[in-house]
């Protein structure tokens, strides 16, 4: 939105597909107040080096047509290390949002795309000190580019959104729980790590025992859903599957829920912005800072 005030930049939006789940991206998309240029490359449902490969060779015809001046990119998806690939060999500059976050463990795919964007990017965005601490200890002082601090801009969509979300959301209503205030846990599991045979079912077989006590609402991602089937695992009764969610529905969620069970990254720090615990089905989170200050266990 604040890019939109701004008359003399012209902003084009891709997106990959990677999120190919209509409720879980189309959100973001039929929301801003200012019509945008959006393309859509649809590619999903393939392994991490197909996808990856494919959209290098559909972003480089884009960028080739276009041709922008700055190539911005967020997160650690395998989008955004395909977009900095790309721009690196059009030799365009390229800006990372959340540089310098690290699980320390080259096994997680998302360590690294986030390790090689910052390397290749010229203006990295980091928003905590542990971020610069780990950018500075791989040299980042040395490198042609330029770190700058921002705030989690996370907490500018949560704090932008969450006041529509407790109006106009009707998830609760939709789910038909028992009361108005019955309390649950909200529940996402997606990553491939806690996807695989051992940990899939360590993983429920520890949450079967939580929802013996207490209500758990799980918005399923499509991955999930075929792992759990494929493998068989077994879920309590009082684990509430439900479809994926949209973001307005995943905050209300979020804002009414007691705590919450995750391996997202963004889940986690969406619940210590609207003050809900966490625990983190990881090893290690990038975001010390949260199970330092205890808002977060490991």
């Amino acid at each position: 939105n604040e890019i939109n005030k701004c008359n003399i930049i012209n902003e084009a939006i891709i997106h990959t597909g990677q999120h190919y789940d209509k409720s879980m991206s189309e959100f973001f998309f039929v929301n801003f107040k200012k019509k945008i240029k959006l393309i859509n490359l649809n590619i999903n449902n393939l392994n991490h080096s197909e996808m990856i490969a494919k959209m290098i060779i559909k972003l480089s015809k884009i960028f080739e047509k276009i041709k922008p001046n700055l190539v911005l990119l967020y997160g650690d998806t395998n989008s955004t290390l395909a977009g900095a690939l790309t721009a690196s060999k059009h030799k365009m500059p390229i800006a990372h949002v959340e540089g310098g976050l690290r699980n320390f463990d080259l096994s997680i795919p998302e360590d690294v795309n986030r390790i090689i964007t910052d390397r290749i990017s010229n203006l990295i965005f980091y928003s905590t000190k542990v971020a610069k601490r780990n950018l500075l200890s791989e040299g980042f002082r040395k490198f042609p580019c330029k770190l700058v601090k921002t705030d989690d801009l996370l907490s500018d969509s949560v704090y932008g959104n969450i006041n529509y979300a407790r109006k106009k959301s009707t998830i609760l209503d939709q789910l038909k729980l028992n009361n108005a205030k019955q309390k649950f846990i909200l529940l996402t599991i997606h990553r491939d790590k806690s996807l695989n045979r051992k940990n899939l079912a360590n993983i429920f077989n520890a949450i079967n025992i939580i929802a013996k006590k207490i209500l758990v609402i799980f918005p399923i991602h499509p991955n999930s859903s075929k792992k759990l089937k494929k493998q068989k695992v077994q879920l309590s009764g009082n684990i509430l599957k439900i479809p994926p969610v949209n973001y307005t529905d995943m905050l209300k969620l979020l804002d009414a829920c007691e705590n919450v069970i995750t391996d997202s990254g963004g889940l986690q720090r969406e619940a210590y912005i609207l003050k809900k615990k966490s625990l983190l089905v990881l090893d290690y989170t990038p975001w010390e800072e949260l199970v330092k200050s205890k808002c977060a266990v490991t």
